[in-house]
């Protein structure tokens, strides 16, 4: 046998390392198109996830109703791209189809041309249930999923891909689509996969929809306030301090909440004030401020009036024990001074019963003095809520003819008749700030006033005791959103750091950042 020369053995081996690269050549121009269109349609549906996440968003931010929420899931989208009304106080679906039709975009499908899919979260649900909406409230939403974040999840977008073996389409059944299961826990819905699962998931936290949402309630506050100080001299509303669970405006709080009272004269001389801004007020944009100061001030002396008449017929009603008349009396006493709706006169008068009560001598006498008191000022209360529903009877043409609403305005409250008062409902002066009037607004009902703050330079200060802002400069006002809370703080709390952070959490904090290091502030100014 012929043993081979080492040339030749050589030629073997290179013939050999030859045909090993042909052919892996060949795997690999096999394999690249197929890794390729793997990549091209992942990245198809993550576009597709960009524009989902995009309009859902907008949908949060420009909901004039419910600002955060979400639309509720749409059943077969293959057909039907509109999310339904709720018939009760949930979504008749939380995972269904994505409803593109209500977010005004093309119908969306993944890489398998399958459509989408949509979880939404309990507490971002457009429904009374999922109040109050706002950056500190659960979403109620929860990843059972060890590879997912667990975090407070606003919606999950499901790309289902091809049908598995189990799953008959086209169906109306979401099941037949997507592998989530739901399941009930005490912190809310969670969600996994079953076993065997083809479905991409895409998560949108609560932050990503509730601080754009954050920036557009700055923004409706921040107008609010420039609009009343443009009818009101310049003057801001005195603001709320942290520690008042009413938010009851207090004279020189230049840095707190967004007030629901203030100190003011009296009835009377908000009365006579508001007429004579009436009176001075040029058709046009000034006499429609005029007009819905006006508005907000009758607005808020039926606010005070129906307390104190509920007050009054209590202590009218002839079956009160002494016991009974003493706490009656001296919550009589704090709602008068509360809304200033008493004379000098009715108010000593008060004085002198709230002392007699005390002392516990005469309680027989005191019992017929005080139901006579009560009938005499429940009297006084009717004569003016006639004259509050004559003057709002005539509220409706202050724009075109002002001139009944100004007379029935100088007759609301006659001189003598009211008093100064530490809690007057607040009289906004522009129509920019009816969403705070109304308590029904989305302002209200989803608690917003816990989470926004104002601080800002009173008239006549220098600009050198303006608030200040870091790159920036001073400011004559900025508005401030809390965000969710942060590790360390505690909600509801009695100190500012509790809800800002940095400087911005000392009571005379004077520099204000934009953008912070540690920190989820959002200002606007």
């Amino acid at each position: 046998m012929k043993r081979a020369t080492p040339c030749r053995a050589r030629g073997h081996i290179l013939l050999t390392l030859l045909l090993l690269t042909v052919a892996t050549t060949a795997l690999a121009l096999n394999w690249l198109p197929s890794v390729n269109g793997q990549m091209q349609r992942r990245l198809r549906q993550q576009e597709q996830f960009a524009v989902l996440r995009e309009a859902l968003i907008a949908r949060a931010v420009n909901d004039d109703n419910r600002p955060g929420s979400l639309p509720c899931p749409a059943p077969n989208p293959e057909v039907n791209g509109t999310a339904p009304l709720l018939a009760g106080q949930n979504c008749p679906q939380r995972l269904d189809g994505v409803p593109w039709s209500t977010l005004k975009i093309r119908p969306p499908h993944d890489a398998s041309h399958t459509p989408w899919y949509y979880l939404i979260a309990p507490g971002l649900q457009d429904s009374e249930s999922s109040q109050p909406i706002h950056s500190d409230h659960p979403s109620g939403l929860v990843s059972a999923l060890e590879a997912l974040p667990v975090g407070n999840i606003a919606a999950v977008l499901i790309a289902p891909g091809p049908a598995l073996a189990s799953q008959q389409r086209p169906s109306v059944d979401p099941a037949a689509y997507s592998e989530v299961v739901l399941s009930q826990q005490s912190d809310g819905v969670h969600f996994a996969l079953s076993g065997q699962s083809n479905d991409q998931l895409y998560l949108i936290h609560r932050d990503e929809i509730l601080r754009p949402v954050e920036r557009r309630v700055l923004r409706s506050v921040l107008r609010c306030l420039d609009e009343h100080a443009r009818y009101s001299g310049g003057q801001m509303p005195w603001a709320a301090p942290l520690v008042s669970a009413q938010r009851v405006g207090q004279v020189d709080c230049t840095f707190g909440r967004v007030p629901a009272t203030q100190p003011v004269g009296s009835l009377t001389q908000l009365a006579q004030e508001t007429a004579a801004s009436l009176q001075q007020a040029a058709p046009g944009e000034a006499r429609q401020a005029a007009c819905s100061r006006a508005g907000n001030l009758l607005h808020s002396t039926k606010q005070a009036l129906t307390p104190l008449m509920q007050l009054a017929g209590t202590c009218q009603a002839g079956m009160l024990s002494a016991e009974k008349a003493a706490p009656l009396v001296n919550t009589l006493r704090e709602a008068l001074d509360s809304f200033g709706l008493a004379s000098s006169a009715q108010r000593q008068q008060l004085l002198h019963l709230q002392d007699g009560f005390a002392s516990g001598t005469g309680a027989a006498a005191l019992l017929v003095e005080l139901e006579a008191y009560c009938g005499s000022l429940q009297a006084q209360l009717g004569a003016l809520q006639q004259r509050q529903e004559a003057a709002s009877s005539q509220w409706a043409q202050c724009v075109s003819q002002p001139a009944p609403l100004i007379n029935a305005l100088s007759l609301l409250s006659p001189p003598g008749t009211s008093s100064a008062a530490a809690r007057w409902p607040m009289v906004w002066g522009a129509a920019a700030c009816d969403f705070l009037r109304d308590e029904s607004s989305w302002w209200a009902r989803n608690e917003w006033a816990d989470m926004i703050f104002y601080r800002f330079a009173p008239v006549g200060v220098g600009s050198g005791e303006w608030p200040q802002i870091a790159g920036y400069g001073p400011v004559e006002r900025l508005v401030i959103a809390a965000g969710a809370a942060r590790s360390g703080q505690h909600r509801p709390g009695s100190d500012f750091g509790d809800y800002l952070e940095g400087g911005h959490a000392a009571a005379g904090a004077a520099l204000f950042f934009r953008e912070q290091v540690d920190g989820n502030d959002q200002i606007a100014f």
